[in-house]
């Protein structure tokens, strides 16, 4: 696990732990890593709510930010976790790509079966469907096929700005000692 802290104008700190996976098969020289950003946590000072205080006889100040520890949790199952520390964190599931799950192992030799007699052929349509009214016969309802496909889950709305919770692009990450 690798921690990073980095500033950035505006941010009193920013946090992020990366998960890294290695799993080794010796006997079948099979080796597997998976290396992903689990956690960011970012504390910055919270808006409109500084506390100032002056006694200009006694020539004392005292001031007080409140600050706010905003999480980020992501998962190579493409699930991502928000909140604020110590408030119930939101989970959302990301569109699906094609990426997970992977093959952990993968055989050294796979077996060809290819024979030259086998062509490709383009499919044929019989003059009888060809010259009706022009209607596919295996027509669905739109109803049918909308009940074939994934259910999608839009997130909600958040409270706050996503494009906030991400570390500076510009700024390198330093290790934490």
């Amino acid at each position: 696990m690798f921690s990073a802290a980095l500033n950035c104008p505006g941010t009193i700190q920013l946090t992020v732990l990366n998960c890294d996976v290695e799993e080794k098969n010796i006997a079948n020289k099979e080796f597997y890593t998976l290396l992903w950003e689990d956690l960011t946590m970012e504390t910055r000072q919270q808006e409109r709510t500084a506390l100032l205080e002056r006694n200009s006889i006694h020539h004392e100040q005292y001031e007080k930010q409140q600050q706010d520890i905003f999480l980020v949790q992501r998962s190579p199952y493409l699930n991502i976790q928000m909140g604020r520390l110590g408030e119930k964190m939101r989970q959302y599931q990301l569109p699906y790509k094609n990426v997970l799950p992977v093959p952990l192992f993968m055989p050294c030799k796979l077996p060809v079966q290819h024979s030259p007699a086998e062509e490709w052929k383009p499919p044929t349509m019989d003059r009888q469907t060809a010259m009706s009214n022009g209607y596919a016969t295996a027509k669905r309802e739109v109803e049918q096929i909308k009940k074939d496909l994934p259910k999608l889950i839009q997130p909600a709305k958040l409270d706050f700005q996503v494009s906030s919770l991400v570390s500076c692009p510009h700024m390198a990450l330093q290790p934490m000692l």
